[in-house]
């Protein structure tokens, strides 16, 4: 039996989403599910290949419906990201001759700001503090004015209808999937891709991955609300935070089932394993849903897909991880 979810502003209709996958067609890849390549005996698991995509994360389908709905005689944007959003942002950006100003945390990777950099996207670094509390929407950013229109990568709802055309790909793919594993970094992912799911398909379960460093899900989950959360840098910088913002967590609190806690240890063993096995590379944030699978083990069970948010490391990294090391910037 479908499921009919009570709707905020920020939670979009899965008919939304239908309306979104039929406009992508022909513009964003319809990504890869390929099955893990080891003897596991829990269960079947399989990668959603969001790394794959011409910006190396599933962003640029968000950012697709954030530019498909901008006003007309649009001249400028500006985002908060930590590089796969704003990478998204400028691609756009530069096939629609739109100026783009991406703010990014002070810690953001080199590899991810010179991708974007080179797409022709302003970069303006600014303190991981300040900028999450811009990202949270408990500050504005003081020069935002003169740079357009501010596209939020968590707070729009064409963001969440976005993120939930990659469940739909799921659904449409492996129609008797048991479990999704879903990273979570401002929650937008796991809020669109659980509202199509719980949906079309509720008794499938909903897990997110996050990274022992900032437990955000764990955190409001145990607090029965949205809470701040401890944050220690990683090279996992595409999860993690200092607590679930609010506006999302009250659509993802909705249609999350569980999450899963694992350490910097376990995500680097899962990018390891992932070029062993795939000869896929991934970022930390990617392999997260992979790792937080191989620690779930026993609660697992039939056909698993671990989504693989996104593939932009820096090559020195990777190389740390494939010498069995715990990456360090």
């Amino acid at each position: 039996m479908r499921m009919e979810l009570s709707n905020t502003d920020l939670q979009p209709t899965v008919a939304e989403m239908f309306n979104a996958q039929k406009s992508m067609e022909g513009v964003i890849l319809k990504t890869p599910l390929v099955p893990l390549n080891i003897d596991w005996p829990y269960a079947k698991i399989y990668l959603k290949l969001e790394n794959l995509h011409p910006v190396g994360s599933f962003k640029i389908r968000n950012a697709f419906c954030s530019f498909k709905n901008l006003p007309p005689n649009t001249k400028s944007v500006y985002t908060v990201s930590t590089g796969n959003f704003a990478r998204a942002v400028a691609w756009f950006g530069r096939r629609n001759n739109i100026k783009c100003t991406i703010l990014v945390p002070d810690h953001a990777p080199k590899c991810k700001t010179d991708a974007v950099e080179k797409l022709g996207a302003d970069i303006v670094r600014i303190e991981h503090k300040e900028w999450f509390e811009i990202i949270a929407g408990r500050k504005v950013y003081e020069k935002g004015e003169n740079l357009g229109v501010y596209l939020h990568p968590e707070f729009d709802r064409n963001v969440l209808a976005g993120n939930g055309t990659v469940a739909l790909e799921i659904l449409q793919e492996l129609p008797d999937v048991n479990t999704i594993i879903i990273p979570y970094g401002g929650g937008a992912l796991s809020s669109g891709m659980g509202t199509a799911v719980k949906v079309l398909k509720p008794d499938v379960n909903i897990y997110t991955s996050e990274v022992d460093t900032s437990p955000q899900v764990y955190e409001c989950q145990k607090a029965g609300k949205a809470v701040p959360c401890k944050y220690t840098p990683n090279f996992c910088d595409g999860i993690g935070g200092r607590g679930c913002m609010l506006p999302v967590w009250k659509v993802a609190r909705k249609v999350i089932d569980d999450t899963i806690v694992v350490s910097t240890r376990d995500i680097a063993d899962a990018i390891k394993l992932l070029v062993e096995s795939n000869y896929v590379i991934t970022e930390g944030a990617g392999a997260s849903s992979v790792a937080a699978a191989m620690a779930a083990k026993g609660k697992l069970s039939g056909n698993v897909v671990c989504v693989v948010t996104g593939g932009n490391i820096d090559n020195k990294k990777l190389l740390q991880v494939l010498r069995g090391e715990i990456p360090t910037d």
